[in-house]
């Protein structure tokens, strides 16, 4: 995963190089500088 700017501000891109599709959910934490979890969402 990398974070890519865009004109609307930054974008989490992601690839996938391998043959298989991928499935399921992607679930993106925000945590704090203590490792603590801030907010959550899945995608």
């Amino acid at each position: 995963m990398t974070i890519q700017p865009l004109e609307s501000g930054l974008s989490a891109v992601l690839t996938n190089e391998g043959a298989d599709a991928w499935k399921g959910e992607l679930v993106v934490t925000r945590r704090g500088f203590d490792g603590r979890a801030l907010a959550n969402s899945g995608l």
